[in-house]
C-alpha cells in the first residue's frame, strides 16, 4: 500500500494535499507563470483554478464521485535525484486512495500547443516511467497497480 509516511522517507521535498471533494482539479501553472513577480507550479483545488487577474485556466478534472479520501503528492525540482546527486527527469506527482490504496495515478501535465503533444508524449512517459521505477526500487510501490496520466489540458478523468 502506497503511503505518505514511505514517500517522505525517501523524498522529503515532497508535499501532499488530502481530499475527498467530488471535483478536484490539477493545474499547471509553470509555464504561464515564468518569468512574472508571482510565478506558480502545480497547484492542486475543487473549483476551477484562476490565473491572479481571475482568467480560467485549463485543468486536469477528477470526478472522485464516491468521494474517497485521495491524497496527492507533487514533486518538485529536486525530489529525484540519482547517485551522484543529478535531477532524474520526473512527473509531476502522483495521488491514491489514502489508507486502502492498491493502485497510484502518476500524472504529468504538458502545457503546450496541441502541434508539440506527440514531441512531449515520449517525454512525459519517461518522466512518469522514472517515477514508477523509483518507487518500485524503494519498495513504495509493491503490488500496487500502476497508472500513467498524461494530459495536454484540458482532461477530464470520470468517477475515482
Amino acid at each position: 500500500m502506497v503511503t505518505k509516511t514511505d514517500i517522505l522517507a525517501t523524498h522529503p521535498q515532497t508535499s501532499f494535499l488530502a481530499k475527498s471533494d467530488s471535483t478536484i482539479y490539477i493545474a499547471d501553472f509553470t509555464r504561464r507563470t515564468q518569468g512574472t513577480i508571482n510565478p506558480r507550479s502545480v497547484e492542486i483545488s475543487t473549483s476551477l483554478p484562476t490565473m491572479d487577474d481571475g482568467t480560467a485556466v485549463d485543468a486536469v478534472l477528477f470526478h472522485n464521485e464516491k468521494r474517497l479520501p485521495i491524497e496527492i503528492a507533487t514533486f518538485n525540482d529536486y525530489t529525484f535525484e540519482d547517485i551522484a546527486g543529478n535531477n532524474i527527469e520526473h512527473c509531476e506527482g502522483g495521488m491514491y486512495v489514502k489508507d486502502v490504496a492498491n493502485w497510484v495515478a502518476f500524472f504529468e501535465i504538458k502545457d503546450c500547443d496541441k502541434s508539440n503533444i506527440l514531441k512531449y508524449k515520449a517525454k512525459a512517459i519517461h518522466q512518469i516511467t522514472n517515477v514508477s521505477n523509483d518507487f518500485k526500487s524503494r519498495n513504495i510501490v509493491t503490488s500496487e497497480f500502476v497508472y500513467g496520466i498524461i494530459s495536454n489540458t484540458p482532461m477530464i478523468i470520470t468517477s475515482l
